[in-house]
């Protein structure tokens, strides 16, 4: 407990030994808890209801994968005119976010920012009056570890659990599912969510408590303004020295 380890869950089995890249059994996670492999149920078994927030441009092909795997669906926009094509896949739309998650075991929320989280959250029927005692709140915007951290603390208060899980992966790999989930929480809550992470992602990895997914989105993003600032860099060297671009 404390330190800093990644562990990858099980989005693919090994195509050798047939077991999944999860702790095995016996071996404690970062939180000091342990889950044998075979007690995670396979992606998309457990088919209880879900509940998703939040039908942007990443977040709708997020929801029609969930819906395609044969999930209980509810969901709710703030324009509902983007709900519409996941209707025709049995989705339910909602008049409010605390419409939308009563009765859900998973909440997945994709907003576009901070307010927009803590907006859809502590509003006047939002998440958390409507929210399932011990239902999971999985957070899949990308809004920074001291949000992340307070909208879990608003979460447990009302009886829920709360995952950051922010996306690796563009609107390409959203639509295919094959995004990557970079997920702060606890290893049980994770396990109890996989099934609907997998129907979104090729890939899990669970980084630490709360805010760790979020941390880790942050430190990915900065590598890759990095090597675009490098690129730029290079290209306009490469002119000063008149190499044609």
């Amino acid at each position: 407990p404390g330190r800093s380890r990644a562990v990858l869950i099980a989005a693919e089995c090994d195509t050798k030994t047939g077991m999944s890249s999860f702790p095995p059994p016996g071996r404690p996670s970062q939180a000091g808890h342990s889950i044998p492999p075979q007690s995670l149920p396979p992606g998309g078994a457990a088919r209880y209801p879900v509940a998703f927030i939040g039908m942007g441009s990443m977040g709708a092909p997020m929801a029609t994968n969930i819906a395609k795997k044969g999930f209980p669906l509810s969901v709710w926009n703030r324009t509902h005119e983007k709900t519409s094509a996941l209707l025709s896949l049995g989705a339910k739309q909602k008049s409010t976010p605390r419409e939308c998650v009563q009765g859900a075991k998973v909440v997945v929320t994709m907003l576009s920012d901070e307010k927009a989280l803590f907006d859809v959250l502590c509003r006047e029927d939002g998440v958390l009056d409507g929210l399932e005692n011990d239902a999971v709140v999985v957070d899949m915007s990308t809004i920074g570890r001291s949000a992340a951290v307070k909208a879990g603390e608003f979460v447990r208060q009302r009886g829920g659990k709360f995952l950051d899980a922010p996306v690796s992966g563009s609107v390409g790999p959203a639509s295919s599912g094959e995004l990557v989930a970079l997920v702060g929480g606890r290893l049980n809550d994770v396990s109890r969510a996989q099934p609907v992470l997998l129907a979104m992602c090729k890939r899990i990895i669970h980084v630490g408590d709360v805010g760790q997914g979020q941390a880790l989105k942050v430190i990915l993003n900065g590598i890759g303004a990095h090597l675009i600032s490098a690129y730029t860099s290079m290209i306009v060297l490469g002119e000063r020295l008149g190499i044609p671009r």
